[in-house]
């Protein structure tokens, strides 16, 4: 089950940090292992791919065993695919996962400052198809 806050991801040692060689650094570089989710888009996303998983309809599926480059490319179309297909599915999950954690919008995308600086507060959200009010930009 997808939730909100730090993922545990997978760390490769006893005290929970990921340790790796960084090239262009030159030198060993920690981190904490994991992902943050924030957005309860990018949630209701997540749980509606967890809802068709191992099924032949799954983007993971459709596209496995290309090389990589093709894979990305075939990883990319099928998702915007998945997601214009289960939009309303989306939405209206986004949306109660809003109410539940008291968030006041389904993205936690910030206005670019170009555009706060016309005046605007809003932004075009490609997975819902229409405007929105970021998180940020609410004011009580």
């Amino acid at each position: 089950m997808v939730s909100f806050g730090r993922t545990q991801g997978r760390p490769n040692s006893a005290i929970g940090v990921k340790w790796y060689y960084k090239p262009a650094m030159g030198k060993i570089i920690g981190r904490i292992p994991g992902v943050v989710r924030k957005s309860p888009l990018v949630v209701a996303i997540n749980e509606a791919l967890e809802d068709v998983a191992e099924s032949p309809e799954h983007p993971v599926v459709l596209c496995a065993g290309k090389p990589w480059k093709e894979f990305v490319a075939c990883i990319r179309r099928t998702m915007k695919g998945f997601i214009n297909k289960n939009r309303d599915k989306i939405a209206s999950r986004a949306e109660e996962l809003r109410t539940v954690v008291g968030l006041p919008s389904v993205s936690t995308r910030r206005v670019p400052v170009h555009r706060k600086v016309k005046g605007e507060r809003t932004v075009y959200s490609k997975i819902l198809g229409r405007e929105i009010t970021p998180a940020g930009e609410y004011k009580e």
